[in-house]
């Protein structure tokens, strides 16, 4: 949401409280001003959870950090075509290891149940396409990774980390 947006919301809300006072509801103005501070937080903690999904983007490995570290992998799945130079555009697989690199993170074989393409949108946003590795590790959980627009893109790069597993 952009600044000039957020002011103008702001001045709304504050002109609708100050006529609220003025004709003696002060009580309702208090509540309007107390839902938009809360409206507020919600929206900054949404943004704050993005870095859940993607990072945070201050502290992302390069790929080659990763490759320098786990060594060359077997096989790379492309999950986001407009991110592949980045760990959190492909998946790196091990099947020597049995294990993978999806976000940076290493996921062994073993911890992950099951490997699904979403659609994040809802009825009022258009949202990427993810691609869901749950798995049994409480530290990990659920991995969610944007994976672009494109439903058959989604659906074909989860299919191919599920072959890779195999």
């Amino acid at each position: 949401m952009k600044r000039t947006n957020l002011i103008i919301g702001f001045l709304c809300y504050a002109l609708l409280a100050l006529i609220l006072i003025v004709c003696g509801w002060w009580l309702a103005a208090l509540l309007l001003l107390l839902i938009y501070g809360v409206v507020l937080l919600l929206y900054k903690r949404n943004k704050k959870a993005q870095w859940l999904i993607d990072g945070d983007p201050s502290d992302k490995e390069t790929l080659d950090t990763l490759i320098a570290q786990y060594g060359q992998p077997d096989d790379v799945v492309i999950i986001d075509a407009s991110r592949a130079n980045e760990p959190f555009g492909v998946i790196l697989v091990y099947r020597s290891g049995r294990f993978l690199i999806a976000a940076g993170k290493r996921i062994p074989f073993d911890s992950i149940t099951s490997i699904s393409a979403k659609n994040s949108a809802t009825p009022y946003t258009v949202g990427q396409y993810q691609i869901l590795i749950n798995t049994n590790d409480k530290l990990l959980g659920t991995l969610h990774l944007n994976a672009g627009y494109d439903a058959q893109f989604a659906t074909n790069a989860a299919t191919q980390v599920l072959h890779a597993l195999k």
